[in-house]
Parts: C-alpha cells; sequence; structure tokens
C-alpha cells in the first residue's frame, strides 16, 4: 500500500474475507451490490457457510425458570452464528395488551421488509436449521413458499406473533379490535411441509392468526418427527382447534394459547381442542401440555381423563368460571388426579384463596420434581406439607402470594414455611420472589438445611423487600462450605432487595450474584405478575420495561479470598444498582 493512500481495495482476497467474515448479517448480504471486485470475492467464497440460525429477535436459550418451551433448541454448535434482521426486542403481548401506551411504539419496532427477508433467505437458506420469524409482519404465502423453497433443513421454525396486527384506537387510547390480515391458504401449508416436514422438529404458530384449521391440517400431513407444537386458538379467529385430531403421532409436547371471552358460553373452544387432540394418534405420547390464557375447570377435566399419564403441566391465567369469591379448590382436585406429574406450573394471578387446592395436589401428586407456583395466597400451614409428601422436589418456585393487594396487606407467606423448605433434601433450585422473608428466615434455612450445599445452584429472591445485605453475607459464608464437588457456584439473585452492590466487589468463585429483574415478557411466557397488586401506571411499568436490557453483575474471582467478611460488606454502599435502574426506567 502507499503510505498516505491506503485502501480496502489494496487489500488481498483473502483479507477482505477475513474482514467481511466478521460484518452483520444484513451487511454480508448488501455487499456484492458496492462493487464488481466484491461481488466476485463474495461469490468465490461463501460467507454464509456457518449460518445455521437466523431470525427477527434473539432467541434465547431455555431460561431457568421456563420449564417448558421451544426455546431450548440451543445453537447447534459453537461456530454457528445467530443473526438478526433488526435491532429491537418484540413488543409485549398478553392480556393487558390493550393498555399498551402508543401506537408508535408497535409501529416502528416491527416492520421487516419483505425483499430484504426474501433475499436473505436465498442466501443461507440451505443451512439453516433454525428460523424465528417471530412478531414479523410480512409472513404471508409467499414468504412460506420461500421459506419452501430455499430451506430444506429447517429444524425448529417460530412463526409466532408474525401475521398479527391491531388497530390503535386513538379515541379510546387502546388497541380495539384484530386485523386477520396475511391469512395462509392450505397450498402453501401443503408446499412447506413438503419440504421441510422430515426434518422440522419444534413449531410456533403462538398468536399466528392467518392460519386456518385446514392449513394446520395440510402442514401436520408431512411432519414426521415433529415433537413440539404451539399454537393459539381464538374465539374470533380462522383457528379453532379442530385440527389437533391430525397431529402426528411423534409429537411430545402441546401449547396452546386459548383466548375467549365468553363467560357464559359453554361451548368453549378451549374444551373442543383439547378433545379434538385426546383423538389424535399423539395421545399417548403427549408427556407435556400447557394451556394459557382463558381457561375453564372443565378443560382441566378434560386433561385428567384423557392425560393422565403427563409428566409436565402448565396451566393458569384467567380461569373464566371461577369468581374471586370462590376457591381454587376444584383447580386442585382436577390437577391431584394426574399422579404421574414431575413438573407442575401454575399461574393464578386473581386474588383466589388456594390453600385446599393446593393441599389436595401436595398429597397426591407425590413424584412432583419440580413445582412452580405464581399468584394465589397460600398459608404456612399448606407450604409446610411440602417436605413430608414431596421429598423427591429438586425445583421450588412461589412467586408473589398475596392476600389483599387492594389493602396491600402482608403475604402470608413468612419465615416459619421457608424454614420448611429445609428439609428438601434433593433441592437444587429454590424461587422465592415477592413474599414476606426476613434474613431471620434466611438464616433458619441454612442453618437447617438437611440436603447437600454443593447441589443448591440457585437461591433466587428478587423483590424480597425486606432482605437485607446480611443474606448475602450468610450465602458467601455458607459458599464457602461447599467442598469444590458442584459443577458450578450458587447463584444468588438478588433485585428488589435492600441490598446495594459495588462495582469493585470481589466474591469467591463458588458465588455469583446476578441483579437482573425478572423477566415478564408475556409473549415469552413467562411470569405475569398479580395484577391486583398493581394500578395502571404500575402495569405500564412491568409489561413496557421489559425492552431494557438487563442488568447483570457477575463477581467471580479466584483471587478473592474474601475471609474478611466485614471489609467486603463495607464495599456495598459505593453503588447502589437501585438508582441505575432508576435512571434506565427514567430514560425509557
Amino acid at each position: 500500500m502507499n503510505k498516505g493512500k491506503t485502501s480496502i481495495n489494496d487489500l488481498s482476497d483473502d483479507a477482505l474475507i477475513m474482514i467481511f467474515s466478521n460484518l452483520a448479517f444484513l451487511d454480508k448480504v448488501k455487499l456484492p451490490m458496492v462493487c464488481k471486485r466484491w461481488r466476485v470475492v463474495c461469490d468465490s467464497y461463501n460467507l454464509f457457510s456457518n449460518q445455521y440460525a437466523l431470525g427477527t429477535v434473539s432467541l434465547p436459550n431455555a431460561h431457568e425458570e421456563d420449564q417448558f418451551t421451544c426455546r431450548s433448541h440451543t445453537i447447534p454448535d459453537k461456530d454457528c452464528i445467530y443473526d438478526t434482521l433488526f435491532r429491537c426486542k418484540p413488543p409485549t403481548r398478553g392480556p393487558l395488551s390493550e393498555f399498551q401506551r402508543n401506537a408508535e411504539e408497535s409501529e416502528k419496532r416491527l416492520v421487516v421488509k419483505k425483499d430484504i427477508l426474501h433475499k436473505s433467505l436465498n442466501k443461507v437458506g440451505q443451512h439453516l436449521k433454525i428460523l424465528g420469524l417471530n412478531f414479523c409482519h410480512c409472513v404471508d404465502d409467499e414468504t412460506l413458499l420461500t421459506i419452501s423453497r430455499t430451506c430444506k433443513c429447517i429444524e425448529h421454525l417460530d412463526l409466532s406473533f408474525s401475521s398479527a396486527a391491531k388497530c390503535f384506537d386513538g379515541v379510546r387510547g387502546a388497541y380495539s379490535k384484530r386485523q386477520y390480515s396475511n391469512s395462509i391458504n392450505s397450498r402453501s401449508c401443503k408446499s412447506l411441509s413438503d419440504a421441510i416436514g422430515h426434518s422440522l422438529v419444534h413449531l410456533n404458530l403462538s398468536g399466528f392468526t392467518g392460519i386456518t384449521d385446514n392449513a394446520l391440517k395440510k402442514l401436520f400431513e408431512g411432519c414426521q418427527k415433529l415433537e413440539e407444537i404451539h399454537l393459539s386458538i381464538n374465539q374470533f379467529g380462522p383457528l379453532r382447534g379442530y385440527s389437533l385430531t391430525d397431529t402426528p403421532r411423534s409429537v411430545k409436547k402441546v401449547s396452546l394459547l386459548v383466548e375467549e371471552t365468553d363467560i357464559d358460553n359453554e361451548r368453549s373452544i378451549g374444551s373442543a381442542a383439547l378433545l379434538s387432540l385426546s383423538k389424535s394418534a399423539a395421545k399417548e405420547n403427549i408427556n407435556a401440555l400447557r394451556i394459557r390464557r382463558s381457561l375453564r375447570i372443565a378443560m382441566l377435566d378434560i386433561i385428567a381423563a384423557n392425560f393422565p399419564h403427563l409428566k409436565n403441566l402448565d396451566v393458569g391465567d384467567w380461569f373464566l368460571d371461577v369468581r374471586l369469591t370462590d376457591n381454587y379448590s376444584q383447580v386442585g382436585s382436577v390437577i391431584a388426579k394426574m399422579k404421574e406429574l414431575e413438573v407442575l406450573t401454575m399461574y393464578l394471578p386473581e386474588v383466589i384463596k388456594f390453600d385446599d387446592g393446593f393441599t389436595t395436589i401436595i398429597k397426591s401428586c407425590r413424584k412432583l420434581k419440580k413445582l412452580l407456583v405464581y399468584g394465589g395466597p397460600v398459608a404456612d400451614a399448606t407450604l409446610e406439607l411440602l417436605p413430608l409428601y414431596i421429598s423427591n422436589l429438586e425445583l421450588l418456585t412461589l412467586s408473589y402470594m398475596k392476600t389483599d393487594a387492594a389493602t396491600r396487606l402482608a403475604n402470608r407467606f413468612t419465615n416459619a414455611a421457608f424454614k420448611s423448605f429445609a428439609q428438601l433434601r434433593k433441592l437444587k433450585h429454590l424461587q422465592l420472589n415477592g413474599v414476606n422473608i426476613t434474613d431471620e428466615g434466611v438464616k433458619d434455612f441454612f442453618d437447617t438445611f438437611a440436603g447437600d450445599l454443593n447441589q443448591l445452584n440457585v437461591f433466587d429472591v428478587r423483590n424480597c423487600s425486606k432482605l437485607t445485605r446480611e443474606t448475602l453475607k450468610l450465602c458467601i459464608e455458607k459458599s464457602k462450605l461447599r467442598d469444590g464437588k458442584s459443577q458450578q457456584p450458587l447463584k444468588v439473585c438478588i433485585h428488589g432487595t435492600a441490598m446495594k452492590m459495588s462495582k469493585n466487589f470481589k466474591l469467591p468463585s463458588t458465588i455469583i450474584v446476578s441483579s437482573n429483574k425478572l423477566e415478564k415478557n408475556f409473549g415469552r411466557n413467562y411470569f405475569m405478575p398479580n395484577v391486583h397488586d398493581y394500578d395502571i401506571d404500575d402495569i405500564f411499568g412491568i409489561f413496557i420495561n421489559d425492552a431494557l436490557d438487563d442488568f447483570m453483575i457477575f463477581y467471580n474471582s479466584d483471587e478473592s479470598d474474601s475471609s474478611d467478611d466485614d471489609s467486603i460488606m463495607n464495599m456495598f454502599d459505593e453503588f447502589d444498582y437501585f438508582d441505575y435502574f432508576n435512571e434506565l426506567e427514567g430514560d425509557f
């Protein structure tokens, strides 16, 4: 190169390839359009040879709290690249979506140009195994035919919320109605089934309102390796769930989002869909079932009668036929019939007592290894039964168990129940979010813990506001007692507590401190808090602020001996991460 006149075109072809290979996906697509030489270089070397995954939003690995997700399908190898077509997070979805603050936010983050998408698929389609087009509003027949033509080895296909559009009513200030545009016909689904049916394992059509029962039936015809499906059935939409009778025999996991609002209508689309599923060839192979959004007691009766062999059950959100004056005892008695359950997740956002129903479940479902309960007040006496009847429990999550949110009464969950969890000998993951425990309760738990400290990997106490730095100090002390047999350090989650962190704070390698917020993105089926605990402004903050990046603090230094705990704890005052989050939320 000449001094003072360096140019990228002075580089050799190999040097250009090294530079090009580090560019973002869309930049790679545009490279051949720059000049003739770059087009020749790009044609001679396939820049997309390691492009196994592509999507509109980031595809996370399975969340540690989410026991039922198709997103457990991870990147094939460490060299694989997962690129996004645009750099923004998906919108918040859920029964409270009508409270979204403005339409502009929805408009600016969902648009992906169809020609860019199709050009991208033409470039990398032959190598793709993971394709995530969730929240992409350009998925129609033409897009599916392009996928059929270019992608022949797709294993994971995510089209969730990619065809559902909403109209924003500026007068009412809410999303008042849906537009069922971009409807998919049977021909394109048949073409897609013929192209990728031999390899497709995970299919996510949650919120994909453009597909009909006939089209879904055609899609199922060639999918003989399909193991997991996510669908949305809507009272007013084209998909009612009748096509579930044709569910492939290979399916093991089914997730249904049921949307209906007519409480008095006895002809429930959710019940009809479950009856159709019970008539399919996959009935005996289904071991995991998730039913969310709008539920009825009759739907649980159908599940208990037709799927008694279930290992994993995930239910909750809104029971249309349970009133606030009732008790969840009937819900519990139906779930208790499924004695083979190993994983049970219940989302109970209403302020309805759950003691009787929960007691029945505890005494009947003794094979449970993972129990996750969100919302629904439960007394100490009920929780103290857990070690007596479910001795094999490895993961326990109890979150936001309020009694009367209107008067802001304290949680019924207290230190007495917390201490009883110490008798769970196989406990590996303990998550208590937003409950009324104190430092004394944490001390009693660790002092009487009957299990092996080496196997306790997660201690999550986020939003337990009464916990102070004494709790973390105790976790540090107990982590030192681990003899090194554990494959991973103890992770302590402290966001929302009265603890403060220091930028220079160091911990022994046996412990990790995380201050990330709870995931509350309903579109990904994560935790939805008790809506009675918040006013409308609070709900905005909960559902909208998931666009903030998680603030993770990892202190994992082998050089730190941390023998002087007092000197360590004195460093906490240097950095208040609550102020950090307040600043972020203010900017947002």
